[in-house]
């Protein structure tokens, strides 16, 4: 009786352990998908205010070369 109560307990923490393992996982996944979603609007916004910065560069070029 005593073996199989040990057994039951054992399982039951093996059970919790695994829950709080699938807990930390999940986390540290909605935690890349977080950082990866915001490098991309990140970069993304870089590029484009890059292009916005190179269209007015050119603009400018354009006419200081007609002045």
């Amino acid at each position: 009786m005593t073996v199989q109560s040990r057994n039951i307990v054992r399982l039951e923490i093996g059970s919790t352990e695994l829950n709080f393992l699938m807990l930390i996982v999940s986390i540290v996944v909605f935690v890349i998908i977080a950082v990866t979603a915001k490098l991309h609007v990140l970069i993304a916004d870089k590029a484009q205010s890059n292009s916005v910065y190179l269209h007015f560069a050119l603009q400018s070029r354009r006419k200081r070369s007609i002045a």
